[in-house]
């Protein structure tokens, strides 16, 4: 564009200029105003819809979560009995949760024992049962999960769609249950239809494959969008991005993460489609723009003309002066500055000469000044903004030539980034005629924009004010700053979001900042602590073993005072509510001066009180746990029967005797010899010590079959042994060790000899005679002993099956003696008053755990009113105990797992029979009932329907001849494999 010649044209185009610029600007800075908060607007709108997306996953995540956890915690509860019952629990759940397409409970070898699936799927029930999936994806990193543990996103091989797996340790296993995601992307779809807006989203795992989308053909083809910038950030650095233009300018994106699964939920919309609503506001702008700028044209150019012909005049008689005509005169004119401009001209030329000389040697000192300035400097006419000179400085930062920079405005040159600082600029200009570090930014020729300080001052240059500018570049400057804060803010966020306590001390040990974890754990506020020193905060401190912390030995005091680090130091302490924490503490100093000592310190700590009450509860436990093995060892060796513990190689491991008449006390002479080759050991005929073991050896059997055996065999000084090995099995199911128990049982069959040619119930009553006080007290003592075992032994251990089997043997040991010596002992003539209720709990006190245990269900029937009745020597209790073990032994066999029917119904009622008073009380099971043939025979001795290892034949007998002794009767009534139901009908006390 030529600048104008003439004056005329010139006033005229500024008057012009100056009408139309601020409409035009006013307009530019409207449109451009309007686009901005338009944008914002949909942002805001398209982050709220990333936002909706992402918590619509977090939400579907937290109740399929929600509603496995439901299904683990019945499973684990006790109302699951058997392996029908959480199969059809499990579809149950299955058909329920619309979310999951199948529900798996697998092993600890990931093998699946039950299962329920989706409708249309239940035929294929047997395909997966027992099938390994050890290969899951799930357990690919790990192989047993350590809490709720989500999958990657992979295609179904059940419904060839897009799934995720959510794992659940289980005390036995784990719990899979598989979610299709087909449900998410149509709830996501459904939300975007209601949004009424043209926005867009997907949903990314975080390996960026596409799991939802609003344009559902995309979903099944699963594309990876990892390569999408703000996707790739989002994924590795968790950064979201609220709102933004893509590159090309083209697009509006927004991306939020869903914090379950680390999914990533981006959000887009057209530019062309959010920027519909400004367009009829736009073209209503530059309607009235045009028609604004018109008006001012018309109204510039008249006056424009008005005001220029007084100067028109005056140009006439310059031109004369600037021919060297001062003589000429100079007209008088309406306005005070023209006329005041021509007496100005009368005194410029009296003085013009003089001062000529002077203004060349002030140019050559002001052009030393100014090449030589650091900064940029320029010199700009204040009347149109142009350029007059430049400095090379300035041409460095811009990148102009000097030809491209004098006579252009710095607005022609685009230099100014913002123009609302340039208008400020100028404001500051007129209004104080200076300005001094004036931060702007600036744009290069290259389009690179700087930072610079500017500082302004007018002049006088060639009787034309100007402006002198002097920018100096602070882009450096500006940047590190900026960097500085950004670390200062992530510092800032970095210390807030600790889990451990964090407190930064000065050099005089006083708070200056912490962290939000130190008011969780000290209960203070953060105004309370900060300011505080740090022997005010952490007063009264301990260590563990309850010394209190000195002033000098407190660990921020040792760092203060030597500058050397505190590592992992716990410390007790005592809150203000009265409580008391344990803190593990740690202190480093941050930079030391030149005396060594730190110029401030930071204090980490992390509460460890939980972890304290653990480590003083496992000390406690283990305490305890070695007092009781002491007392095992104590009852077992006080056992009379000889007990040993072999490995397969039949070395003994343990035993409670040894027989050495050289070496009495010296029990460890066993060690790393068989057994047989102990010395005079002999457990057969054919056995003696340092040669093979016995014939018909119940170890070697043992170890071979892996189940319990037994054998008798005649030593060779006459003496007849019981022997019975138990195995003791591995976690693989081998057998590790097997516990051999030998009991002289020569004098029992002696007993058993003479009984036998005496009578039956005479043999009974000599036998229990020997054997009851030898056997009796330290069987009870072995039951107790081995019950607390147990109770502290962990599920499944060598431990419980040792302690369950050692109880299982000595409770038949103490039910041989206690029935036994019903025969043999001569009862007490005390009889007491009772009822049938006190009679049955006293009962029950003695096997109702075993009821429960195998899962048999009580039934009680008795009215309140039944009259009293009369017990001998508590001989009631002992008969129903009979009749109720009896009917728990008939339903155990006949049930072996849990089952509605496994039911024992005991039921009273009062009788008048021959005019007196009875009390009928009736037992009935659905056990295995009694064979037609066997039952006239079952209430004689030794007759019994159970193995020879669970039963005497005695029960049955001794409650006979209980209900005889107190004058009433005892029927059965059976029928095999269907019922029992046995009558007892005593005597009531009128």
């Amino acid at each position: 564009m030529k600048f104008p010649a003439s004056f005329k044209q010139s006033l005229t185009l500024h008057f012009v200029f100056v009408a139309v610029l601020p409409i035009l600007l006013l307009g530019l800075f409207g449109i451009q105003y309007f686009k901005q908060k338009h944008l914002e607007t949909t942002f805001s709108l398209l982050d709220a819809h990333a936002l909706d997306v992402s918590h619509e996953a977090t939400e579907f995540l937290q109740y399929t979560s929600a509603s496995l956890d439901l299904v683990e915690k019945t499973l684990n509860s006790s109302l699951l009995r058997n392996d029908a019952e959480i199969n059809q629990y499990l579809q149950l759940a299955i058909n329920e949760l619309s979310n999951f397409e199948s529900i798996y409970l697998l092993d600890k070898q990931h093998r699946i024992t039950h299962l329920g699936l989706s409708q249309g799927k239940e035929g294929h029930r047997q395909d997966y049962l027992g099938l390994d999936l050890s290969a899951h994806e799930i357990f690919i990193n790990q192989a047993q999960l350590p809490s709720y543990t989500w999958s990657d996103t992979f295609l179904s091989t059940m419904t060839v769609e897009s799934s995720i797996t959510l794992g659940i340790p289980l005390q036995n296993g784990t719990l899979l249950g598989t979610v299709s995601l087909k449900k998410l992307s149509a709830e996501l779809i459904e939300r975007l239809e209601h949004s009424g807006e043209d926005f867009q989203f997907s949903l990314l795992d975080h390996h960026g494959v596409l799991i939802a989308d609003s344009r559902p053909g995309l979903t099944s083809q699963r594309h990876n969008l990892r390569l999408h910038p703000e996707v790739r950030d989002a994924l590795d650095n968790k950064i979201e991005v609220t709102g933004k233009l893509h590159e090309d300018s083209n697009l509006l994106e927004s991306v939020r993460l869903v914090p379950i699964t680390g999914w990533v939920a981006y959000a887009s919309l057209p530019m062309q489609a959010a920027m519909q609503g400004v367009a009829p506001l736009r073209y209503l702008l530059i309607t009235a723009l045009t028609s604004a700028v018109c008006m001012g044209i018309v109204l510039a150019v008249w006056l424009s003309r008005r005001m220029l012909r007084p100067v028109l005049l005056l140009r006439d008689v310059v031109g004369g002066v600037a021919k060297g005509n001062y003589d000429q005169p100079l007209q008088t004119v309406h306005y005070e500055e023209l006329e005041d401009l021509s007496g100005s001209f009368r005194e410029m030329i009296a003085s013009v000469k003089e001062r000529e000389q002077s203004l060349k040697e002030s140019e050559s000192r002001f052009r030393t000044v100014f090449q030589t300035n650091p900064d940029a400097v320029l010199i700009t006419r204040l009347s149109d903004g142009k350029n007059v000179s430049v400095n090379d400085n300035c041409l460095l930062l811009t990148g102009y030539t000097a030809e491209e920079m004098i006579g252009k405005s710095t607005l022609d040159l685009e230099l100014w980034v913002n123009l609302a600082e340039h208008d400020k600029y100028l404001d500051l200009i007129l209004e104080k005629g200076f300005v001094e570090n004036f931060e702007m930014s600036l744009q290069t020729k290259a389009g690179r924009v700087r930072t610079g300080l500017a500082s302004a001052r007018t002049l006088l240059l060639n009787e034309e004010k100007c402006l002198l500018t002097v920018v100096r570049d602070i882009t450096a400057m500006k940047q590190a700053e900026d960097r500085l804060i950004r670390s200062e803010a992530r510092f800032r966020s970095l210390i807030s979001a600790m889990g451990e306590g964090l407190i930064i001390l000065g050099h005089n040990g006083e708070v200056v900042q912490c962290n939000q974890a130190v008011e969780r754990i000290m209960k203070m506020k953060a105004d309370d602590i900060i300011g505080k020193f740090h022997h005010e905060l952490m007063h009264d401190v301990f260590h563990e073993d309850g010394r209190m912390y000195g002033p000098e030995d407190h660990p921020s005091a040792v760092t203060l005072r030597t500058g050397k680090s505190v590592v992992n130091q716990v410390m007790g302490f005592p809150l203000s509510n009265g409580q008391m924490v344990w803190l593990q503490i740690n202190t480093s100093a941050l930079g030391l001066d030149r005396f060594g000592k730190p110029v401030a310190m930071v204090v980490t700590f992390a509460d460890v009180t939980r972890l304290k009450h653990i480590e003083t509860e496992l000390r406690e436990s283990e305490q305890h746990m070695q007092t009781l093995s002491r007392q095992f060892q104590g009852v077992l060796e006080a056992i009379p029967d000889r007990i040993m513990i072999l490995d397969p190689e039949m070395r003994v491991i343990w035993l409670n005797w040894f027989e050495d008449d050289d070496n009495p006390t010296g029990k460890k002479l066993f060690e790393g010899l068989c057994c047989y080759e102990l010395p005079k050991v002999h457990c057969g005929p054919s056995s003696s010590a340092g040669s093979s073991p016995c014939d018909n050896c119940p170890v070697q059997k043992s170890l071979v079959s892996g189940r319990t055996e037994s054998a008798q065999v005649e030593s060779p000084d006459g003496r007849t042994l019981s022997l019975r090995a138990f195995p003791v099995f591995s976690e693989l199911g081998e057998v590790i060790n097997v516990i051999e128990i030998a009991q002289d049982i020569t004098e029992s069959l002696r007993h058993q000899d003479q009984s036998m040619r005496t009578g039956q119930l005479a043999a009974l009553g000599e036998l229990a005679a020997g054997v009851a006080h030898e056997i009796n007290n330290p069987i009870n003592g072995v039951i107790n002993y081995a019950q607390l075992i147990l109770n502290k032994a962990v599920a499944d251990s060598r431990e419980q099956e040792l302690s369950q089997r050692i109880i299982h043997e000595s409770e038949r040991v103490a039910t041989i003696v206690r029935e036994l010596l019903c025969f043999a002992r001569e009862e007490s003539q005390e009889i007491t008053k009772t009822t049938v209720s006190v009679a049955l709990s006293e009962a029950l006190a003695l096997i109702q755990n075993q009821l429960n245990k195998e899962g048999v269900q009580l039934q009680i029937q008795l009215p309140e009113n039944l009259p009293e009745i009369m017990s001998r020597s508590h001989q009631v209790q002992q008969l129903f105990l009979n009749l109720i073990s009896n009917a728990r032994h008939a339903l155990a066999e006949k049930y072996t797992d849990m089952d509605p029917d496994k039911i024992l119904l005991v039921k009273g009622e009062e009788i008048l029979k021959d005019e007196q008073l009875f009390v009928r009380i009736v037992f009935r099971d659905h056990g295995i009932g009694i064979d037609a043939e066997l039952l006239p025979r079952v209430m004689n001795p030794f007759t019994t329907t159970k193995s020879s290892r669970e039963g005497t034949g005695l029960g049955l007998s001794i409650s006979h001849e209980i209900v005889q002794k107190h004058g009433g009767t005892l029927s059965i009534e059976s029928v095999q494999g269907e019922f029992t139901e046995v009558t007892v009908e005593l005597p009531a006390e009128k």
